[in-house]
């Protein structure tokens, strides 16, 4: 994340923005704003406050309480930092400030006004965006030095989180729209555009978490749509040309925008730096991830067919080598019995035995050409 350094930026506390007191935002912003704003359950149906006061509310059945639980989960399951009851306490700490309120507040209006494309709102947007530009200073100031760096270094997805939840709570019939994949995309470029001034695409909405009760409602979504899609080898992907695009670092935008209007001399105390970066084609990674999806799939199958047959060869060597023991010990009993008999033989009388075996060798004889005879006159 794009990250003002407070030392850099803040060259003299005495003559630059350490003097962003509440009183300036009031007289920024006056409010009259008394009318209870009615309750909708549809986004498309969402009319932001028509007075702005020093921050815009939540719609009510948002439950921020909510919101803020479900950010520090998805930060604790995929930042090993947060892991820390220091870092807990640290993060909650700045997070449930009115200026960090009055930013997600601002920040979710304003991404309801771009998602829906409402072109009359231009004047209120950027009301929005000159409020969140002084609530951020504001909260980049009172945040101490050392807590700097865990607090804002996901900052902007914190954000994305909290608006995308309050819209998942604040809007039941519309869920449907917000948990596909383009619209947690938009917000979370939206978001991260304002608060860093790159769309950041690394698709970190997909770790996101929501949990009401029941479990994470944002997972494995849309693998039943995927499912069955490719049965077959998928095609090679086809090579574009990748698009590299020039981007200033110097402040972030509601920096820049603050600075602008607060007419600051320290405005040119940090010189530009040019940065050029390779965006991201999300139709390529989408391929890539439902090829890597059906191979997995595939060696999955393979695997699981392998053990079964492995079991199989098992359990017939198993019979073979119990059936091949049992003929053994067979042989060992028919032999046994034979030596017996033939030691009874020799003990009787071994000439009678014999006159036996060949008067019995000699009416086999006798019964084959009968047999043969017979078979001949037919």
């Amino acid at each position: 994340m794009f990250v003002e350094d407070d030392s850099s930026v803040i060259a003299d506390k005495t003559t630059f923005i350490t003097h962003t007191d509440q009183n300036d935002t009031t007289k920024l912003f006056q409010t009259s704003y008394t009318e209870k704003p009615t309750v909708v359950f549809k986004i498309e149906e969402a009319q932001p406050p028509e007075v702005l006061s020093s921050s815009a509310p939540l719609p009510e059945n948002s439950n921020l309480r909510r919101v803020v639980d479900n950010i520090f989960n998805t930060m604790k399951t995929n930042n090993p930092k947060f892991t820390n009851p220091m870092v807990e306490s640290t993060w909650k700490k700045y997070f449930d400030t009115q200026e960090c309120k009055d930013i997600i507040g601002d920040m979710f209006w304003y991404c309801v006004i771009k998602v829906e494309k409402r072109k009359k709102y231009d004047t209120y947007k950027k009301q929005l965006l000159e409020r969140i530009s002084h609530n951020y200073i504001q909260l980049f100031v009172n945040v101490e030095h050392e807590d700097k760096e865990i607090f804002f270094e996901n900052f902007y997805d914190c954000i994305a989180q909290a608006v995308f939840y309050s819209m998942y709570f604040a809007y039941p019939k519309s869920r449907s729209r917000l948990n596909s994949e383009e619209f947690k995309r938009r917000i979370y470029e939206y978001v991260s555009s304002k608060l860093t001034g790159i769309a950041v695409s690394n698709q970190g909405y997909k770790k996101w978490i929501l949990d009401l009760g029941a479990g994470n409602v944002l997972s494995n979504q849309g693998s039943k749509q995927q499912e069955g899609l490719y049965n077959i080898l998928l095609p090679p992907i086809r090579k574009k040309q990748t698009k590299r695009k020039m981007q200033q670092l110097r402040y972030s935008p509601l920096v820049k925008r603050y600075l602008s209007t607060k007419r600051y001399e320290a405005i040119n105390a940090i010189p530009v730096w040019n940065m050029r970066y390779t965006l991201r084609n999300p139709d390529k990674e989408k391929e890539l991830d439902r090829k890597f999806s059906y191979y997995r799939k595939m060696a999955i199958s393979c695997e699981r067919k392998a053990v079964e047959k492995d079991k199989e060869f098992q359990d017939f060597s198993f019979r073979v080598e119990e059936k091949i023991k049992e003929d053994h010990r067979e042989y060992l009993k028919q032999i046994k019995i034979l030596n017996e008999h033939t030691q009874k033989v020799l003990q009787e009388n071994a000439n009678e035995y014999a006159n036996k075996l060949v008067a019995q060798s000699k009416k086999e004889k006798e019964e084959k050409t009968k047999r043969s005879s017979s078979f001949k006159e037919r």
